[in-house]
């Protein structure tokens, strides 16, 4: 009563679906599985009806996941199998006979396509903040350490301003001082970006 499905159903759907099934009973004694659920964990074609399958060490991921299920134990993510280079989803359930829980069963869900995918999203995630944080490490940097000679070509331009007389040099100087000037504001402004991006730009009231 417990695998009372017919045969067509059991070959189609049951037997050669894309996820595994293992079905115990209520004391958790393993029934029966299909042959996909084999293909995942092949100890399973050893299995016999009314055992309990603790001896290999691959169901020890299975048990541990029945076990909290029976013990009201909800996980907050789902547990994951990984086998053979794939990666399934375990889901837990209830066989009813009616209204009354007669036993469990464990859905294999072939997940990894979804879980490449979302490894991969966070890996990339990962090198953009870090592309990132470096892009703005490396503009802090290089306006301190490019704004530190152009405060000394300005300095030296003020001496050049204070000194000569010739008219052609001093109008030379003051287009090297508004150059200058322009630059360092550019350069200012590159740090004023990265202190926002460090959450450290304070705001002032003026």
């Amino acid at each position: 009563r417990l695998y009372d499905v017919s045969s067509g159903i059991a070959e189609t759907l049951l037997e050669d679906g894309d996820d595994g099934i293992i079905c115990f009973d209520r004391y958790k004694r393993f029934l029966v599985c299909n042959r996909t659920a084999k293909k995942i964990l092949p100890m399973l074609n050893k299995a016999k009806a009314d055992m309990q399958l603790k001896e290999a060490p691959e169901f020890k991921k299975i048990i541990h996941c029945l076990n909290l299920f029976s013990n009201n134990e909800i996980s907050k993510d789902p547990d994951v199998l990984e086998q053979n280079g794939k990666i399934y989803e375990i889901v837990p359930n209830y066989m009813l006979d009616g209204n009354v829980k007669c036993g469990y069963y464990l859905m294999l869900y072939d997940v990894t396509k979804d879980r490449l995918y979302a490894r991969q999203m966070k890996d990339a995630a990962e090198a953009a903040i870090a592309a990132e944080k470096a892009k703005g490490s490396f503009l802090a940097q290089m306006s301190h350490e490019i704004r530190t000679p152009i405060n000394a070509v300005l300095g030296m331009n003020e001496m050049i301003l204070r000194e000569a007389k010739d008219p052609q040099i001093l109008e030379y100087s003051e287009n090297i001082g508004t150059s200058g000037k322009t630059l360092l504001s550019l350069i200012n402004s590159i740090l004023d970006f990265s202190k926002i991006e460090d959450g450290k730009m304070e705001l002032i009231p003026d």
